[in-house]
């Protein structure tokens, strides 16, 4: 099975389907050679921005769902079910399930590490040789970043950690 992630290899096709739609495109560049870049799309007297072009096309197929006549106020949210005040957020009920998930792993990982030490090297090391970088290594395995970093070091493998802040850890 095929998967699709939202990489910037992934921009030029929603680009693409956005001009298909027949919005405007255009992009802004900052002032600084940090600054975001920001994508806009235009129709139907309606404007969209966003800082990437694949939430660009999220929020254009909002749009093109609700389909709203005028802009009124959480136009977005016309074809969605309200929540109580007091009821959790879907967004909140999914990062709960990923934080469970994560958790999960770690222990596991954690018990490979102590009742089979090779298994446990191998998998760590074979992650490291795929990707060889702190962050994906981590995500690969379904660990945190700081759970990852005592056994990159136990292993004996090298890592800058000078990085991390740099790539949001």
């Amino acid at each position: 099975m095929s998967n699709l992630h939202a990489q910037t290899n992934v921009w030029e096709t929603c680009l693409q389907l956005l001009k298909k739609r027949r919005y405007a495109l255009r992009a802004e560049i900052g002032v600084d050679d940090d600054d975001p870049c920001l994508y806009w799309a235009d129709g139907d007297g309606f404007t969209f921005s966003a800082s990437n072009p694949i939430e660009l096309l999220g929020l254009t197929a909002i749009y093109d769902d609700v389909k709203p006549a005028e802009d009124r106020a959480y136009w977005w949210c016309a074809n969605t079910e309200p929540r109580a005040r007091t009821e959790v957020s879907l967004d909140d009920e999914l990062k709960e399930a990923a934080r469970a998930e994560q958790q999960a792993r770690q222990v596991e990982l954690a018990a490979l590490r102590v009742e089979r030490p090779e298994a446990f090297r191998a998998e760590v090391e074979g992650w490291w040789a795929e990707y060889g970088g702190v962050r994906d290594t981590a995500a690969s395995l379904g660990v945190r970043v700081s759970v990852l970093l005592p056994w990159l070091d136990e292993l004996g493998i090298k890592h800058d950690r000078s990085t991390l802040a740099a790539q949001g850890s």
